[in-house]
């Protein structure tokens, strides 16, 4: 009689190099419980083909830009027998496949990674997430100003100009655009505000 084959477990940098995951990410999705718990012997975690089987649902369901809040929801409907094929194909129509939070993840695993603990970092999300949703308020008020005549003609019951969704899109994309490169800029003062005067009194030390 043949003994069964046993399941074939890997360590966490094996799994990192078969799954072309960090090995950060895959301990922050464990973390968020995106995958189960590995079995542990001693000090030792052990991951299996189901982990690994996991992470490659979960790359491709991020590769169609959905957020990981929702790609954690949509397995846990596939694990109680959901199809979620048309859920994936309704989001894919409304919202043309989402640019949403995977440079977001990267830089909350590699800060995990790093050793920042998580209520600095849940605090700076949350600074972040309040600071940009006014850049959004202000700009969504300047852009309502801009469609005051479309809105009177809708309220009066006229015709809407053609181009209205074509100069809200390019609002957008311009906004974009302004956003990026100020911020690049703003950041740059910011960590030489930060780190000139560290520089500076290390030097003096030295010389002392």
């Amino acid at each position: 009689m043949s003994t069964p084959a046993q399941a074939e477990r890997f360590r966490i940098d094996e799994l990192a190099q078969r799954s072309g995951l960090p090995s950060g990410t895959i301990r922050f999705y464990q973390r968020e419980g995106l995958i189960p718990p590995p079995e542990r012997e001693g000090r030792v975690a052990y991951y299996s083909e189901e982990h690994l089987l996991r992470l490659e649902r979960i790359r491709a369901l991020q590769s169609q830009g959905l957020p990981l809040s929702l790609v954690g929801d949509l397995l846990g409907r596939e694990e109680a027998g959901e199809d979620i094929s048309a859920w994936l194909a309704l989001d894919s129509a409304v919202f043309g496949g989402r640019d949403g939070e995977r440079p977001i993840e990267e830089l909350a695993a590699r800060l995990v990674e790093w050793g920042v603990p998580r209520e600095t970092m849940a605090e700076g999300a949350e600074v972040v997430r309040a600071r940009l949703t006014e850049v959004a308020d202000a700009i969504a008020a300047l852009g309502w100003e801009v469609f005051a005549s479309e809105r009177k003609s809708i309220a009066a019951g006229q015709p809407v100009a053609g181009d209205v969704l074509a100069r809200f899109e390019h609002l957008r994309s311009l906004a974009q655009r302004i956003i990026a490169t100020l911020f690049r800029e703003l950041l740059d003062d910011a960590i030489r505000a930060r780190s000139e005067p560290f520089a500076e009194e290390t030097v003096k030390r030295r010389r002392r």
